[in-house]
C-alpha cells in the first residue's frame, strides 16, 4: 500500500470517527448511524496499450462486488470500501481498496440524493495471450459518485448510484506499456444502519 493510500484511508478513517461521534453541546445534538453495505455492480474497464504493432483501446464490461463500512450523519456520510471485479481471460485480478465521502440531499422521507468524491489504491494481474509473464500494476485511484437512497424502512436502504474511477496504473515491460485509464460503473447496494447511542 502506498504512502498515499494510507494518507487517505488515515483521513477518510478520521472522518467516519467523527461522524460516528455522538455531541451534545447546549440544545445542538448530532444524530449519526453506522453503515454496512453489500454491493454488486457492472462496470465497464478501458485499457489501453502502447504496442505499435498491436495498439490496444479495450473496454472490458464485467460484474463487480464489494463491502463497505462507514457513518452517516443529517448530511454527511462516509464509507470505507473493498471491491472485486469478476474479470476473465488474460486478467488474473482486479480489485480496489479505498474511501468515499458524500453530501446528502434529503428531499424526501422515502429516499435522499448523494454526491461525492472517492479515492484508494487499484490492484491488478494479467498476462496477455501473446506474453509469458505476468503482469501487475498497484496505484492511487480517484473519482465521483452520486446515486439515490431509498429507504426500505428504519433498518435498510436500497442504493442505486454509480461511480467513476480514474487510475495511473500502469505495468511497462518489453518495452510495451499497459495502462488502465479509468473504470465506470452501475451499481446497486443494500445499506444496513444502526443507531448510535
Amino acid at each position: 500500500m502506498t504512502k498515499m493510500t494510507k494518507k487517505i484511508l488515515g483521513g477518510s478513517l478520521l472522518a467516519a470517527a467523527l461522524l460516528s461521534s455522538s455531541a451534545n453541546a447546549d440544545d445542538f445534538i448530532f444524530h449519526t448511524k453506522s453503515l454496512v453495505g453489500i454491493e454488486g455492480g457492472y462496470t465497464n474497464i478501458q485499457v489501453e496499450n502502447t504496442d505499435p504493432t498491436t495498439p490496444l483501446n479495450a473496454h472490458y464490461k464485467k460484474g463487480e462486488a464489494g463491502f463497505k463500512v462507514g457513518a452517516e450523519g443529517e448530511h454527511y456520510r462516509a464509507f470505507l470500501s473493498a471491491r472485486n471485479y469478476f474479470v476473465s481471460g488474460e486478467f488474473d485480478k482486479l480489485a480496489t481498496f479505498g474511501a468515499e465521502f458524500q453530501y446528502i440531499f434529503n428531499f424526501s422521507k422515502m429516499a435522499n440524493f448523494f454526491i461525492g468524491g472517492n479515492a484508494g489504491e487499484l490492484y491488478g494481474k494479467f498476462q496477455i495471450n501473446s506474453e509469458n509473464f505476468n503482469r501487475k500494476f498497484s496505484d492511487i485511484y480517484y473519482g465521483g459518485d452520486a446515486g439515490f437512497n431509498i429507504h426500505l424502512n428504519e433498518t435498510y436502504d436500497l442504493e442505486l448510484g454509480a461511480r467513476y474511477i480514474s487510475s495511473g496504473a500502469s505495468d511497462d515491460q518489453g518495452g510495451i506499456t499497459y495502462k488502465f485509464d479509468h473504470l465506470a460503473t452501475g451499481y446497486a447496494s443494500i445499506i444496513i444502519k444502526f443507531e448510535e447511542d
